[in-house]
């Protein structure tokens, strides 16, 4: 990144059959001179989940640059509908009812200004049936406007254990 700012980059991996959806993360550029900044909004890595199985979000990783704290808003975006519990907590449940990919948007605030959305996803599926690859491109990053930054796929996986292919 040139300047201070927030950028997504967007990682899909391949089994050799088929494609994963599309992963993004977060790139939070910093530049010293810009004294206020919005708070970041973490909504966790990307994962799996199991058909009537309750599983958790996570977004302990949000932060405030200045420190202030936070309060946490979730939604359910898009996908199988089901059960959200303590929706508006650093780590509320969600029960699914039906399999397909589940994305959900979390917003922080720090009492002066929100966040802008991070998004998450699960793949919720069905234990009996193969599964799709998933992308995980790393860690939201932050970094200095104008500096370098190592991108890592390394975590996406094939919950069946194909080989995958990475395109950024």
């Amino acid at each position: 990144p040139t300047v201070d700012g927030r950028y997504l980059v967007a990682l899909k991996v391949n089994d050799g059959v088929q494609d994963s959806n599309t992963a993004l993360t977060e790139v939070l550029a910093l530049d010293p001179a810009v004294t206020q900044h919005s708070p970041v909004a973490n909504a966790g890595p990307d994962g799996v989940g199991e058909l009537n199985t309750a599983f958790d979000l996570d977004a302990r990783r949000s932060y405030d640059i200045d420190g202030d704290p936070l309060s946490y808003t979730w939604r359910r975006i898009s996908g199988p509908a089901g059960e959200f519990l303590k929706a508006n907590g650093a780590q509320p449940t969600f029960r699914p009812a039906s399999t397909g990919t589940v994305v959900f948007g979390l917003l922080v605030s720090d009492g002066k200004a929100p966040s802008p959305e991070d998004m998450v996803s699960f793949e919720v599926v069905d234990p009996s049936v193969n599964h799709r690859p998933i992308a995980r491109p790393g860690d939201d990053a932050v970094t200095t406007a104008g500096a370098a930054l190592q991108l890592d796929g390394s975590r996406s996986l094939d919950p069946d254990g194909d080989l995958l292919t990475y395109a950024w």
